[in-house]
């Protein structure tokens, strides 16, 4: 069983979260708690892509603002609300360097490049040199797509079940690990 953490949530956390949202789709001015719960997690999403505090900033403003202009339209699946702003977040990237491609970024940990070889089904840790680890994958996450790189961080970097990956990137759950599978495989391909 998955412990609650800032990406997990029990059964009881997020039923009560869905409580606040169909309060905040009757009065807007019930978001503050759904806002307060998320700005940082969001926020530090952003970042890890844009590395610039001021964009950042403008983005994360943006997300919140979507999601409460549209808070009407949400579809409550069983997942965290997070999952749907995380959505959000990743259509406004996209939009973001979509205006600017010269300035894709993605922070790394070395703590995340080692949960990465740790938990990979599909044993990166036997293609990568011990000594080289950290430089190897970074140097062959930079050749990833975008898509493969979000997937990959998604399911290692954050520990995401396939359903909450599949409703942050809009597809079904067979289907988001499959695709987080090729992108491992790919990603492998890259080291050797």
């Amino acid at each position: 069983m998955i412990k609650e953490s800032i990406y997990h949530k029990t059964t009881s956390i997020i039923n009560l979260e869905y409580e606040q949202i169909k309060k905040t789709q009757q009065n807007v001015a019930d978001f503050a708690p759904l806002y307060d719960s998320y700005f940082l997690a969001i926020f530090n999403y952003v970042l890890k892509r844009v590395q610039d505090e001021h964009h950042a900033a403008e983005i994360t403003s943006d997300i919140f603002a979507k999601a409460l202009f549209k808070i009407s339209t949400y579809n409550f699946k069983g997942l965290p609300f997070s999952s749907w702003l995380y959505r959000i977040a990743r259509n406004q990237l996209i939009d973001f360097y979509r205006k600017d491609k010269s300035n894709k970024y993605l922070q790394v940990s070395e703590e995340e490049l080692n949960y990465l070889v740790d938990n990979s089904e599909n044993d990166i840790e036997a293609v990568v040199d011990k000594e080289n680890k950290t430089q190897q994958l970074v140097l062959a996450l930079g050749k990833l797509s975008d898509d493969n790189i979000e997937l990959i961080e998604l399911k290692f970097f954050e520990n995401r079940s396939y359903k909450e990956i599949a409703e942050i990137i809009n597809t079904n759950e067979n289907n988001a690990r499959v695709k987080t599978n090729r992108a491992l495989t790919k990603l492998k391909d890259l080291i050797k």
